[in-house]
């Protein structure tokens, strides 16, 4: 291959590159190793290192395909899986007074003592978390079991302060 590098400091291999086709079992070795050695680099490195001692004809094709192939370098152009958010309700969205729509939920189980000093009785407690969906705004309330009863109460406890 003729050129214009006679006078250049480049090496003999770089200023006259052996020249393969494009479709053999050696210029996909060597696109193989070269891609290897450049740590899966893209198409650009893998060729610009590839054409410092060979030029393959038609270059760009066989180490681009040969790129889309190879297994690592197709994990890792992989998108991963997004969460489509759905709409907000309009409870969520409108103005409104703090807890005219809330929701509910149970947190613990809890240690609770009954009073201070030495004879403190100690037994499992619930804490009942109110959510407002408008303000999210946070009201806790203390529950002793699951029961409907004790949820009850811890209900009355927060539309006595808060409001039906």
């Amino acid at each position: 291959m003729g050129g214009r590098l006679d006078r250049s400091s480049l090496a003999f291999e770089s200023k006259h590159p052996r020249i393969l086709p494009g479709k053999s079992a050696l210029s996909t070795l060597l696109i193989s190793d070269v891609h290897r050695r450049t740590l899966h680099g893209g198409v650009q490195l893998t060729l610009a290192t590839l054409r410092q001692q060979f030029w393959i004809l038609g270059g760009r094709v066989p180490v681009r395909s040969f790129i889309l192939r190879c297994l690592p370098c197709a994990r890792q152009r992989g998108e991963t899986a997004t969460q489509l958010m759905g709409q907000l309700p309009p409870s969520r969205t409108s103005r409104s007074r703090p807890f005219l729509h809330a929701g509910v939920d149970y947190a613990g189980p809890f240690t609770v003592k009954t009073w201070k000093g030495r004879n403190a009785k100690v037994q499992k407690g619930y804490l009942i978390i109110f959510v407002c969906f408008t303000t999210s705004a946070v009201h806790l309330e203390l529950a002793t079991d699951y029961s409907t009863e004790g949820f009850l109460l811890a209900y009355r406890r927060f539309t006595g302060r808060r409001g039906i």
